[in-house]
């Protein structure tokens, strides 16, 4: 059937992309190991602690604005202690992955 015949622009693309990298090229770059240590940027880095303070921005941003939300959908007591539950599980949880790494 005719779905097979590629068109002359698509034996072009193909010709295009295969002449990128030679068979070589890339045999010699499966051969090597991956080293992050060499993929690392060298310049300025985030500290420990700016790091702490953008986790701790993104979190109170999302929770503060559905804050207001979740006490009208949940009531004044429910919500006090789901907030606490939430807290303290999600202060467990960084403790754990801070202790894995």
């Amino acid at each position: 059937m005719g779905f097979n015949k590629k068109t002359e622009s698509q034996n072009t693309l193909d010709l295009s992309v295969n002449d990128e990298k030679p068979e070589k090229d890339l045999e010699k770059e499966q051969e090597e190991e991956y080293d992050p240590y060499k993929q690392e940027q060298t310049g300025k880095t985030t500290s420990y602690f700016e790091a702490l303070l953008i986790l701790i921005k993104a979190s109170l941003g999302t929770g503060i604005l559905g804050m207001p939300r979740a006490f009208y959908n949940a009531g004044y007591l429910l919500g006090t202690i789901g907030t606490i539950v939430a807290g303290v599980l999600t202060t467990q949880t960084a403790h754990m992955i801070v202790q894995r790494i």
